[in-house]
C-alpha cells in the first residue's frame, strides 16, 4: 500500500512537470533602481524574479530621451537557475540621459523604474574575487542519491562595488549555480547562509565569480575548499511520499538561497 502511494504522489507530481502546470515566476525587482544615476552607458539592465519550476519571462519597454520608445512590450527569456532576465538596449543609451524601464511577467505582474545615465562605460573587472567557507555540513537520508548542502561563506573581496554588478558562487565539480544575485554594501564584507540539494562528497569546492554591469564576468576565484560534516538521518515510512515529491519538486524550482550582508 505504501508504494502505490509513493507511486501515486510521484506520479502526481510527474504530471505537474509534463503540464507546465507550475508557478510561474512572478517579476520582482528591476536594476537599476528607481532613480539611480551614472549607470554605464553600455550597461545591460536587469529584471529579477521570484523562483519558479519554467524560465522566467519578461515584456520589456523601454523609453529613453524625447520619448522615444526603444523597445516596445519585447518578450525577453531567460534562465530558471538565475531566475532573472538581461535586457540590452537594441541602441546604444545615451550619456547624461533619462530613461524609463517597464516589465511584465507572464502572470501580468510588472514593475517599473526610471534611471539616468552617466558618461561611462562599464568598469571592466580585472581581477578575481576571494572568499572563505567557515562552515559546511551534509545532511541526507539513509541510502538516498541527493541531500541538504549547508554552507556559510564569507566575501573577503570584490573588485567592483556597483548596483548592477552580480556575485556568483558555483560549485566547482558540476558546475552547479548555487547562488547568482547583487548585493548591497558598500564596504566590509558579504556573508552567504547558502542551502542547495546534491550528491554527497567528502570535501566541497567552490568558486567566486562577479559579474560586471555590462555582463562580462571576472576571472573566477582560486577555489575555496572544506571538507563536509556529513550526517545521515533514518526515513520514516510515513515520510517517503512527501520525501520523494520534495525531491522532485526541488529539481524543478531549483536552488534555495538565502544570504546576509554585513
Amino acid at each position: 500500500m505504501m508504494w502505490l502511494l509513493l507511486t501515486s504522489a510521484l506520479a502526481d507530481q510527474a504530471l505537474v512537470a509534463d503540464t507546465g502546470y507550475c508557478a510561474q515566476p512572478i517579476v520582482q525587482t528591476l536594476l537599476p533602481v528607481e532613480g539611480q544615476a551614472d549607470v554605464a552607458v553600455d550597461a545591460r539592465l536587469l529584471a529579477l524574479f521570484s523562483d519558479g519550476c519554467v524560465p522566467p519571462v519578461g515584456f520589456v519597454t523601454l523609453v529613453g530621451p524625447g520619448q522615444e520608445e526603444i523597445m516596445s512590450d519585447e518578450e525577453v527569456g531567460g534562465s530558471s537557475i538565475t531566475n532573472r532576465i538581461s535586457i540590452q538596449s537594441v541602441v546604444p543609451l545615451e550619456a547624461d540621459s533619462t530613461y524609463w524601464l517597464y516589465v511584465q511577467d507572464q502572470t501580468g505582474g510588472s514593475r517599473e523604474v526610471t534611471f539616468t545615465t552617466g558618461s561611462e562605460q562599464a568598469e571592466v573587472i580585472d581581477e578575481a574575487p576571494t572568499g572563505t567557507i567557515t562552515s559546511l555540513s551534509y545532511e541526507h537520508e539513509r541510502n538516498a542519491e541527493t541531500g541538504t548542502w549547508r554552507a556559510t561563506v564569507i566575501l573577503d573581496h570584490h573588485p567592483v562595488d556597483s548596483g548592477l554588478s552580480i556575485l556568483r558562487v558555483t560549485d566547482s565539480r558540476t558546475p552547479q549555480v548555487i547562488i547568482d544575485e547583487t548585493w548591497a554594501t558598500s564596504s566590509g564584507t558579504v556573508t552567504w547562509e547558502l542551502e542547495w540539494w546534491g550528491a554527497e562528497e567528502e570535501e566541497l569546492c567552490l568558486e567566486i565569480t562577479q559579474e560586471d554591469e555590462a555582463g562580462r564576468d571576472s576571472e573566477p576565484s582560486n577555489e575555496i575548499c572544506s571538507e563536509a560534516e556529513i550526517s545521515r538521518t533514518s526515513c520514516s515510512s510515513a515520510a517517503i511520499g512527501s520525501v520523494g515529491s520534495w525531491w522532485l519538486l526541488a529539481g524543478l524550482v531549483g536552488l534555495a538561497r538565502r544570504r546576509r550582508a554585513s
